[in-house]
């Protein structure tokens, strides 16, 4: 795929995955609009990005406000002429709560940032990608959790936020292919981020800032950033619907589908 003079759009863009993968498209020439949430690091990272050589937008937003994500879209589209790559990236994760102690405030946020804040970016993209009619490529995030619920580690609401980006990004591949659009779902296992602490950092003010202890398994420090980035870009290039980090993670998968397989088993009636 060749980049330059085209343009992607970064949202989570200021720190971890998706500040990896905006400089790892500005390594190859792509011009880079990075949006997130907090500020200072979003200036932080636009510096950096504009430091390899590449024109940077920085453009503050909370995904959840569906008229501020029409707009930065607006934004970008109008400033370079063009939008060619959505990296759908902004999300949070869960400290690993049960669901009956999850605060109601919390189980709001997770939902309206990891899945309404997608659809809020596809709702605006997509329109204006289709209208330039230079095709191009979606990348959303999800997560390893999209593919699995790993008993124990109460993630069930993460893991369900996460399944849906899978299910909307399968079916919005199958609605944008005849427009040259290719769409892929990211589905990255345990990377080296600050997604633990932005949950804590970034939570309504409404909402308490305590949280459980993480599962043992989650503190284990992850693939770099930039290693998963560079792995999205390979999928984003070969138009993979899916995309993985950790292929001998396959297993756990395999486990958890076969439980869904076993259900389509006949069911014997009590005698």
């Amino acid at each position: 795929m060749e980049y330059r003079d085209k343009v992607a759009f970064v949202t989570g863009g200021a720190s971890g995955i998706g500040l990896a993968i905006a400089t790892a498209l500005a390594q190859r020439g792509a011009k880079i609009a990075l949006a997130d949430i907090q500020r200072d690091a979003l200036e932080a990272a636009g510096t950096a990005i504009g430091s390899l050589g590449v024109e940077v937008l920085t453009v503050p937003l909370d995904v959840t406000d569906r008229e501020a994500v029409y707009a930065a879209v607006a934004e970008v589209d109008d400033h370079f002429g063009r939008l060619d790559i959505v990296i759908n990236n902004a999300g949070i994760g869960d400290a690993g709560n049960p669901l009956d102690t999850m605060e109601d405030g919390f189980f709001d946020w997770l939902v309206h940032v990891n899945v309404f804040g997608v659809m809020n970016v596809l709702k605006a993209a997509i329109p204006r990608m289709k209208a330039r009619g230079n095709g191009g490529h979606i990348l959303n995030t999800s997560s390893l959790a999209g593919l699995v619920v790993i008993e124990g580690w109460n993630q069930g609401l993460y893991s369900a936020t996460k399944m849906a980006v899978l299910a909307i990004s399968l079916d919005v591949r199958t609605a944008l292919s005849s427009h040259g659009i290719g769409v892929s779902a990211f589905c990255p296992g345990l990377i080296a981020t600050n997604i633990t602490t932005n949950m804590i950092a970034l939570r309504p003010v409404t909402l308490s800032r305590e949280h459980r202890e993480l599962p043992e398994a989650l503190t284990v420090e992850g693939m770099s950033a930039d290693a998963a980035a560079q792995i999205a870009v390979s999928g984003i290039e070969a138009n993979r619907e899916i995309i993985v980090t950790n292929p001998e993670l396959w297993p756990m998968v395999e486990e958890f589908h076969a439980r869904i397989r076993a259900a389509f088993e006949p069911v014997e009636a009590p005698a």
